[in-house]
């Protein structure tokens, strides 16, 4: 037998062009080596700041827009519920129910309808029966037990500082003597502000009694006159767990004809 042949110089340059293709395939980032990103961790990632983002565009802006959609169309509904069944004339200080003519929803009962002149000529939002999320996510929220519109005691309305239409964003910026303009079928109720300079805890329950019972030492933010209002909302424009409060009186009361 012959000696076994050697591979070509061709074959030779095939096996070292097959082997670089491997070689090069390797090479590369490789798990836990530096360079080395896991697709599922970026994707995550990417999921959840696309997810915060769209939350805190939802609860700072679009909040507002639907629930300034919603007020302008409850204001109208009023209007037109309060035209169609007519005013009686009959309310005045303390022998008013205040309830009037409503409107009702999902978002609950709308049965009057707020005016702060200080705040433009165009603010006009809806006053709703309680104090649940509906409620402050479409206008004021009338606290239970308090005073109707023009009743003697405590007309007690809360409402959102920020997000959710921000009916009492600039409440800070009221002064005494403004005006808190109370709209229902029967009549028009305008109280004047007194103070609103106090921060209370939440856990503070006298400042939605009614009536007002003004704790020793604060006689001076004291309403005067049998009926009252208080408005109240956050202390801060993000979370806190002080409120702001407004107090006002009874200062005029104009009939519906």
């Amino acid at each position: 037998m012959g000696r076994a042949s050697t591979p070509s110089s061709s074959v030779r340059a095939a096996r070292r062009q097959r082997g670089g293709k491997h070689r090069a395939a390797r090479v590369g980032p490789t798990p836990g080596g530096r360079g080395w990103w896991p697709v599922p961790v970026a994707v995550v990632l990417i999921a959840v700041g696309l997810s915060t983002c769209g939350w805190l565009a939802w609860e700072y802006v679009g909040s507002t827009v639907v629930a300034h959609h919603r007020q302008r169309e409850l204001v109208t509904d009023l209007h037109e519920q309060w035209r169609s069944s007519g005013g009686d004339g009959r309310p005045g200080v303390g022998d008013s129910d205040g309830s009037g003519d409503v409107v009702t929803g999902p978002w609950g009962t709308a049965f009057a309808i707020v005016r702060i002149p200080a705040f433009g000529p165009d603010y006009a939002v809806p006053v709703l029966r309680g104090t649940g999320d509906e409620q402050f996510a479409t206008g004021f929220g009338q606290f239970p037990d308090s005073a109707d519109p023009g009743e003697r005691g405590n007309l007690v309305l809360g409402a959102h500082r920020i997000t959710h239409g921000e009916p009492l964003r600039d409440l800070p910026d009221l002064d005494p003597g403004d005006e808190v303009i109370v709209e229902t079928r029967e009549a028009t109720y305008v109280y004047e502000l007194d103070s609103n300079s106090l921060e209370v805890s939440s856990s503070e329950s006298w400042p939605v009694a009614s009536p007002l019972a003004v704790p020793v030492g604060a006689a001076d933010l004291a309403p005067v006159g049998p009926a009252t209002i208080t408005l109240i909302t956050c202390a801060s424009l993000f979370h806190t767990d002080e409120r702001s409060v407004a107090f006002g009186h009874l200062a005029e009361v104009e009939r519906s004809r």
